[in-house]
């Protein structure tokens, strides 16, 4: 839904002011809190989308692992002219629209992270599983797989906590893409699929944000600034 002043429809052409009110909303609606901030009481508040979060951070943790580890953890940062046009939510919320999405986070995630990354650190890139027959079965483990193997040997959560919260959402993607990577389903409209992805999202980007804050208390961080914005600007859903 799109918020206009009054004042810009009046300079358009009558064709486009009709055009503009078949569109029209029914009902109460509200705009957006920055919005009204912004233009209406002239308070200039500049608040982050989790889209432009989750790329920040991604370029954060790739910059923190780089100089602590040598590598970074991700292959690609998508910054400027390499974000995917895509990486944003959709203006028609279908069950294609919301598969291909997560199709899209998954690759910006968990067919982002670099293998060789973990082999330089020992950890074994592949299981090997014993057959009946004696032969030896090499199965190559997945990249979160890795990651969790990697950081369960490097860090100690505090007493009593678990990773498992940390890496929940990494493999809810990965196990929401199965499904449109193996199966075709007939499209339809849903409003919920726009809450389902901003759930996503969101869930993403407190991943990276927790990863990056893990790897910014490494003590071969400190030569790595990170600005205060990441932890105190504020993150919306939009």
């Amino acid at each position: 839904m799109a918020v206009v002043f009054r004042r810009f429809l009046h300079d358009l052409t009558p064709e486009h002011q009709f055009y503009w009110k078949g569109k029209q909303a029914k009902g109460k609606c509200k705009v957006v809190k920055e919005y009204y901030e912004n233009l209406i009481q002239g308070r200039w508040v500049f608040p982050r989308s989790f889209f432009s979060a989750f790329l920040l951070e991604l370029k954060w943790i790739n910059k923190l692992t780089s100089t602590i580890f040598g590598q970074s953890l991700f292959r690609e940062g998508f910054e400027a002219d390499k974000r995917p046009r895509d990486f944003t939510f959709f203006f028609v919320p279908t069950l294609k629209n919301y598969q291909n999405f997560v199709l899209l986070l998954d690759k910006m995630l968990s067919d982002n992270i670099n293998k060789s990354f973990f082999e330089s650190k020992g950890i074994a890139l592949y299981k090997e599983n014993e057959l009946r027959d004696g032969k030896v079965e090499r199965i190559s483990k997945g990249t979160i797989a890795l990651l969790e193997e990697w950081l369960t040997t490097v860090y100690t959560p505090v007493t009593g906590a678990s990773f498992d919260p940390l890496f929940d959402p990494l493999k809810n993607i990965r196990r929401q893409r199965q499904r449109p990577a193996h199966k075709i389903d007939p499209d339809r409209y849903d409003k919920s699929y726009s809450k389902m992805q901003a759930e996503l999202i969101e869930s993403a980007y407190e991943v990276l944000r927790t990863f990056r804050m893990i790897f910014q208390e490494h003590r071969d961080a400190h030569a790595i600034i990170v600005p205060d914005s990441l932890d105190n600007a504020p993150v919306k859903p939009f």
